[in-house]
Order: structure tokens, then C-alpha cells, then sequence
């Protein structure tokens, strides 16, 4: 039967599934002319577990605005789902089917989608929808951030801020430790970096004041410390920044690395010569091989220079 449906090489484990769930002939044509034509028998497994048929496909396309009629057919002047693209809505305009077996497990209906709509979110795509649902977002949640100033807050970053578990205190706790204004990404990157107070206070003491937030995510993210702050300014560069730590250590420059430079003569080495001498492969090796060759340039913009004419 199966195989009569352009299924030629299906396994036995899958026929075996197809079986035990209840897929028939018919099953398989309902789906297909749903929009659906190139569905493979895993697809067909889950949608019928989920107990899934073109009634609830359509209560989705429904609910999500979607006016594609159910049978797609050469004759009905509908644009056929192309090979490979039959889960991009914006070709095919059809639910993908993992989309509609994750709103089916989730619950996800009209009525859920409504809470949202009331609050002005008339557009949110299926898959925000199940991930918002699996996140448990609620009503409640959404507005909390609308309460403390936020306005009306993109669906995407709504699923962000709960995918870190972050709420409005986080947010006060923030301002309590000198950031009023703290943008809602810049919120999700500091909790997804478990950044704190205590974080905050090891450049407060150091010297350095209130780091701006966007800097410590930097630095966070990077691992930076004032101790390797401090191991840089004994490396030969006692008025380092830290904005150019950040780009030494996103470069994956190192104080062994700065000593082998030196070590060629380059005593004058600024920050800048570095950065630009490893972002261009300019490395140590590569201006000993070109000493080998003749070219004894006094200045590392030479070799820089002639690297970059090379590549």
C-alpha cells in the first residue's frame, strides 16, 4: 500500500509504526492534498499520534489567518509546495508538519492565541506561539514588562527574556546597581551570562567605575577579569582600555604572543600594530620567514602591508 504511495524504499520499522498508529491510504491522500505532498512516513507517524487530520489543519490555518484551501490541486490556481520547500510558509503557505504536531501536544488553540491578541500581538507566527507555550508565557508575564516601562515588547524578545527565566526583578535589580535603562537584550545577555553584582563591584574597586552594561557583556562573555586586565598592562601597556582588551582577547592575543612580537624588535609595538597584525595573519613565524627572504622591514606596517598584498 505504502509503497503504491511513492513510499519505494520505507522501512520495515517504519511500516511497523504506520501501522500501530493507524495510518491508512486514505490517511496519507488527506494529508497530502492538505498541502502537504511530500510528507514522509515519520511525518505521518507523528501527525496521526497526535491524532492530527485536516479538521485541526484547518482550525490552525484558521486561527494563524491563513485562507489556503484545503485541497491544493494544478486546477485551483493555488502555487504548489515545491520539493524541499514544504515547511517554509512563505512559499508554500502551509503549517509545517512539525509545527502542527508541536501546537497539537502543546494545546495550542484559538483561545490561547486570543490572550495574546488582547493584548495587541494580532500577528504571532505558529512557532512562536508553541515556543511561547512551552515556555508557559503568559498574559501576565508580557505585561509585566509593559508596567515597568517597556512598552509593547517584540514577540521574540519576550521569548528570550523567559527563555533565561528573567523578570522585572531582574530589572531592579539592575537599576539598583546603577543601570536605570538597561535595554531588554542587553537584560537577556546579562542573565544568560550570570552577571551580578559581585561581577559589577571587581572593576568598581579596581578602578574603572560603573563599566557600561554593553562593555561587561563584553567582557563577560570573554572571560575578562581586572586580574588579565591587569596582566596586559604588564605586558607593556600600562594605560590599556578596556574596550581594547576586549579586542585583544576576541583575537585571542596573548601576553606570550605580544613577547614574541618584541622579540623580533618591534619595541615600539602599539596596541593597534598588534590587533591589525593578527586579524591579517601578520603572525611572528610569518615575519621570520620574510627575513629569511630579504625583507628586514624596521616597521610592522611593512610586513602587515606585504601580507595583505599577498592574500
Amino acid at each position: 500500500m505504502f509503497r503504491g504511495k511513492g513510499y519505494t524504499n520505507i522501512r520495515l520499522s517504519e511500516l511497523i509504526a504506520l501501522k500501530g498508529v493507524g495510518v491508512t491510504s486514505a490517511y496519507v491522500d488527506e494529508i497530502r492534498n492538505a498541502g502537504y505532498p511530500n510528507i514522509t512516513p515519520g511525518q505521518l507517524i507523528s501527525l496521526k499520534a497526535q491524532h492530527i487530520d485536516t479538521k485541526y489543519i484547518n482550525a490552525m490555518r484558521s486561527a494563524s489567518g491563513i485562507s489556503l484551501p484545503l485541497s491544493i490541486s494544478a486546477s485551483n490556481n493555488v502555487p504548489q509546495p515545491q520539493p524541499g520547500n514544504i515547511n517554509n510558509e512563505s512559499t508554500a503557505n502551509v503549517l509545517s508538519e512539525n509545527t502542527i504536531v508541536a501546537m497539537k501536544s502543546l494545546n495550542i488553540n484559538n483561545n490561547y492565541k486570543n490572550l495574546f491578541s488582547a493584548l495587541g500581538y494580532t500577528n504571532i507566527t505558529n512557532e512562536n506561539l508553541v515556543a511561547m507555550k512551552s515556555l508557559s508565557i503568559s498574559p501576565s508575564y508580557i505585561k509585566s514588562f509593559y508596567d515597568y516601562g517597556y512598552g509593547m515588547v517584540p514577540i521574540k524578545d519576550i521569548i528570550s527574556l523567559r527563555g533565561v527565566n528573567a523578570t522585572t526583578m531582574d530589572i531592579e535589580y539592575f537599576r539598583l546597581a546603577g543601570y536605570p535603562h538597561i535595554d531588554l537584550k542587553d537584560l537577556v545577555a546579562a542573565k544568560s551570562l550570570k552577571i551580578n553584582n559581585a561581577y559589577i563591584e571587581l572593576f568598581v574597586n579596581e578602578g574603572y567605575g560603573l563599566v557600561p552594561i554593553k562593555t561587561l557583556i563584553s567582557l563577560k562573555s570573554l572571560a575578562i577579569t581586572p586580574d588579565l586586565v591587569d596582566h596586559y598592562k604588564r605586558s607593556g601597556f600600562p594605560d590599556i582600555t578596556l574596550n581594547q582588551v576586549i579586542t585583544l582577547r576576541s583575537l585571542k592575543v596573548t601576553s606570550s604572543l605580544i613577547e614574541k612580537y618584541r622579540q623580533l624588535g618591534f619595541s615600539d609595538l602599539s596596541i593597534n600594530d598588534i590587533t591589525t597584525a593578527k586579524a591579517t595573519g601578520t603572525s611572528p613565524e610569518y615575519i621570520a620567514a620574510m627575513r629569511q627572504k630579504g625583507y628586514d622591514f624596521k616597521k610592522i606596517d611593512n610586513y602587515i602591508s606585504s601580507r595583505t598584498e599577498i592574500r
